[in-house]
């Protein structure tokens, strides 16, 4: 189960269909005050997101402390991965304040094989990979 955040619907509506399509069950939101009350309700009734993407800009609260506020929640089921969705298409540590609170990064434009194969990545215990760039 996913919760896709971004603050243009546009974009939450293209990342549902990629996921549903890929077989994960997704909500989404526009808000990240919003979001974290999913992730509090969802949680509440037993049934906790595994995954959420994150816009990494939002207007009023950004992804990264989204990401960082969801972390610091007393869940009885906390999410399995949080991912970055950014504008970034290369990434160094000093781009992204908080980014300790994610466990990966997706640079947009977002494409269902990119979405896979990120998501292939970040599953896989082995993997060390977090950023997953766009190759356009």
């Amino acid at each position: 189960r996913c919760l896709v955040l971004d603050d243009q619907a546009e974009v939450c509506a293209a990342l549902l269909r990629m996921l549903r399509y890929l077989g994960i069950d997704a909500d989404s939101t526009v808000s990240g005050e919003a979001a974290l009350a999913r992730v509090v309700a969802a949680d509440v009734a037993g049934a906790g997101y595994d995954l959420i993407l994150l816009d990494c800009r939002m207007p009023e609260l950004a992804g990264t402390d989204v990401a960082s506020r969801i972390k610091g929640l007393a869940l009885s089921s906390a999410p399995r991965c949080i991912l970055m969705l950014t504008p970034l298409s290369d990434h160094t540590q000093s781009t992204i304040p908080g980014e300790q609170s994610v466990e990966a990064f997706l640079s947009k434009p977002v494409t269902l094989s990119h979405l896979q194969q990120c998501l292939a990545g970040v599953i896989n215990p082995d993997s060390e990979r977090r950023w997953c760039a766009n190759s356009k």
